[in-house]
């Protein structure tokens, strides 16, 4: 699994997430947001601190039904290979219990976070976005992703005002979009994002869209849509 760290594609290249730490092997499904039994994960919102590495590329692992995965000012994160819920105490260190707003329903959740690699990920079927990176989040690669059914797919950057995201930098490449999607593959402000050799097709509204002029480049993507030509940009 450390052997991760020398994959990692586009800006992201050279995050080592876990590489240098200890493996901690999930065993257990029982849940407690508070007081986590070891060999357990949280049921709620799942925050991801520094230097770290979620892999499940040795068992079928679904984060589902909860809050989905949060990263917030950390860097140096690899995740390889949901639902509206409601906020509480959750721990977030390992001697700190925070107090945890709603969450609103995002699958993957950044904010202010650098050296973030998303790598062969299926998501689908969350309440808001799959992916959201916002409030200086950059430095991320998302590739060889899966991404079906959902309406509002990745969001880069959230807000026309924040004008310290023009330094953003990101790559979406190798990834599939697949049936079931509307719009937003992704929808950024701001910055420089690189889409290469990324599969859209089945999109209802629009693939790729941008406001507060962002750098996008895009190279080597396949768009194939089916959608009537009135709807279809």
């Amino acid at each position: 699994m450390k052997k991760l760290s020398n994959c990692v594609p586009g800006f992201a290249h050279g995050t080592t997430g876990g590489k240098g730490g200890e493996f901690y092997v999930v065993t257990d499904p029982i849940d407690n947001a508070t007081d986590p039994k070891p060999r357990t994960l949280l049921h709620a919102d799942l925050i991801v601190t520094s230097d770290k590495t979620i892999n499940a590329r040795v068992a079928n692992m679904e984060i589902c039904n909860g809050a989905g995965i949060t990263v917030q000012f950390v860097k140096n994160v690899i995740i390889h290979h949901n639902i509206p819920t409601k906020g509480g105490k959750i721990k977030d260190g390992e001697n700190h219990h925070g107090l945890r707003g709603a969450s609103d329903g995002d699958g993957v959740s950044l904010f202010r976070d650098t050296n973030i690699s998303f790598d062969h990920l299926s998501h689908h079927h969350c309440a808001d976005g799959l992916i959201d990176a916002i409030q200086g989040s950059t430095v991320a690669t998302v590739s060889n992703c899966h991404f079906t059914d959902h309406n509002d797919v990745m969001l880069f950057r959230a807000s026309d005002s924040y004008s310290a995201d023009k330094k953003m930098q990101d790559i979406v490449g190798l990834n599939h979009f697949g049936k079931g999607l509307v719009e937003r593959m992704l929808r950024c402000r701001f910055g420089f994002i690189h889409f290469i050799n990324n599969d859209y097709n089945h999109w209802f509204l629009y693939a790729i869209g941008g406001t507060s002029h962002p750098t996008n480049i895009s190279q080597g993507n396949r768009y194939l849509c089916e959608t009537p030509s009135g709807l279809r940009r």
